[in-house]
């Protein structure tokens, strides 16, 4: 019984292996969100989603009537897309603090650009984790940061 538990438990935490924001998919439906790819795994980025609308589309997407886990797949999505290219996130962070300017008595905001940004931090993760392929780790750039 001790052997088969202890399986067990290797098993599952293999199953949850990875950052936690950006390798596990949140299941929003049919709600709007960014461009995204129905595939197997994490990465279901669109390539010919135009990233110089991802910040103001993040924005636009996250209302305060947006539900929390549209809310959070949204940023996962935007972090996943910002690590591609340098200096996206922080163009993405930025409106998103703005944003808690505008509104400081808005928890959803706050909790907004904290998310966010703990996601992307979780992206430099995803090279000590060796989860992508060497082309994609060429092409996977966080803040001018070099891969592990």
């Amino acid at each position: 019984m001790f052997k088969q538990t202890i399986l067990f438990l290797i098993s599952a935490m293999a199953a949850l292996a990875g950052p936690p924001l950006v390798c596990h998919r949140i299941d929003i439906g049919t709600a709007q969100s960014l461009p995204w790819r129905n595939v197997d795994g994490w990465d279901g980025v669109d390539s010919k989603y135009n990233l110089q609308n991802l910040a103001s589309d993040t924005l636009r997407l996250l209302e305060v009537k947006t539900p929390l886990k549209v809310r959070m797949e949204t940023l996962r999505r935007a972090a996943i897309y910002s690590a591609r290219t340098e200096g996206l996130a922080d163009k993405v962070s930025a409106q998103l603090l703005q944003r808690t300017k505008r509104n400081e008595a808005e928890p959803m905001m706050w909790f907004d650009a904290g998310y966010f940004a703990e996601a992307v931090r979780q992206t430099g993760f995803i090279y000590r984790y060796d989860m992508l392929s060497a082309a994609d780790r060429k092409a996977w750039i966080q803040r001018g940061e070099k891969p592990i």
